[in-house]
């Protein structure tokens, strides 16, 4: 748009040389929502998000990035999974679903690495349960899995809290 045009038919530079005013109430108001943005993008984003870094600085990068994608409470079970299961066990996971992010076979992978892992199919998971006789094969608790009927069969539980634990070899 040439500054010569405006949609009122007065020229837009002649306005701002009559009317030093108008260009400062422009910019008055440009500062001002500036400033609101800012103080918007602090309150609610910013401050939130360096109180929460501040409270995770003392975990390890395995918990810190526990706590971020699914929560505070994942992590003492991760831990326990951890302390339970040792790093050359195999590890029975659920068919993958989408009730839990510890169904994704690479999310799991990750937290419980250098473990074995092994995942049930949809069809197959009482066949599945039933196979890991093992000395050497665990069976984390997650929502509905394992059925506690079948893994029980193969399996002692060791309850961790609520209605998580891990089925152990017997």
């Amino acid at each position: 748009m040439n500054l010569e045009d405006s949609k009122i038919g007065i020229p837009i530079n002649r306005i701002i040389a009559q009317s030093p005013l108008f260009l400062y109430i422009v910019l008055s108001v440009l500062i001002v929502a500036v400033v609101i943005q800012v103080h918007l993008l602090w309150d609610k984003v910013l401050s939130p998000l360096a109180i929460r870094v501040e409270e995770i600085r003392g975990y390890s990068a395995l918990e810190r990035s526990a706590i971020l994608h699914i929560g505070d409470e994942f992590v003492p079970y991760l831990n326990f999974l951890r302390d339970t299961i040792p790093p050359g066990g195999r590890v029975i996971l659920p068919p993958h679903s989408t009730r839990h992010s510890f169904t994704n076979f690479g999310f799991a992978a990750y937290f419980l690495m250098p473990r074995e892992l092994l995942n049930c199919g949809n069809d197959e998971v009482e066949a599945c349960i039933l196979r890991m006789t093992g000395h050497n094969s665990y069976i984390p608790v997650l929502s509905d899995f394992p059925p506690s009927e079948i893994a029980s069969q193969v399996k002692r539980f060791v309850p961790f809290q609520d209605d998580l634990g891990v089925w152990v070899p017997k």
